[in-house]
């Protein structure tokens, strides 16, 4: 029973240390330096910013080929269809240097197509935000009140560690619980 009670007592202790790193320390849905997603792909300003690059050398004088040939390109990872900031930027490219004309409008359009998507992506963020708070309240909320419950009552830590019926009712409450944040995560998650 002490062990049982110890054990409980450091499981939440475990949890809430977790949770109160994640609730202290915000996330900021624009980060401080470009980092680069999964999959080597470049994130969305290192694009924008190689545009942008691209333009400043066309105004200069210079042929889009030869800006091409000199400048660093960002990695552009595997081809397909499942970067559409890629897809921007390769299409631009292609257009200007088959179709010519004016090139630099062209090229700084993209960049701030590029950087439009980029911010939508972070207010959607920002906005998502409540939900994804109300989703850790409505999971923590019913553990720890279990919780409090087992270390305060002895009835309680009785029905819920020596009945099988009040064991299987915690269980399938625990699962639920798990389901729940599972799905409300999802939920928010295609949201943003």
């Amino acid at each position: 029973m002490t062990a049982a009670l110890a054990l409980t007592s450091a499981l939440i202790a475990l949890v809430a240390a977790r949770w109160a790193t994640v609730l202290v320390r915000p996330r900021s849905p624009i980060p401080e330096r470009p980092r680069r997603p999964r999959g080597g792909c470049p994130t969305t300003d290192t694009l924008a910013t190689y545009l942008d690059a691209l333009a400043r050398e066309v105004r200069s004088g210079r042929h889009l080929a030869a800006a091409l040939a000199d400048l660093p390109k960002p990695q552009l990872g595997a081809r397909g269809g499942d970067n559409p900031d890629r897809a921007i930027v390769e299409h631009t490219i292609a257009a200007s240097l088959r179709l010519g004309g004016a090139v630099a409008p062209a090229l700084d359009a993209a960049a701030a197509v590029l950087r439009e998507r980029s911010a939508s992506a972070a207010e959607a963020a920002a906005h998502s935000a409540q939900a994804r708070l109300s989703a850790l309240v409505l999971t923590l909320v019913p553990v720890g009140f279990a919780m409090f419950g087992i270390i305060a009552s002895q009835r309680t830590r009785a029905a819920y560690v020596h009945s099988s019926i009040g064991l299987a009712c915690a269980t399938v409450g625990m699962a639920l619980n798990v389901t729940g944040w599972w799905w409300m995560r999802r939920i928010v998650r295609g949201a943003a």
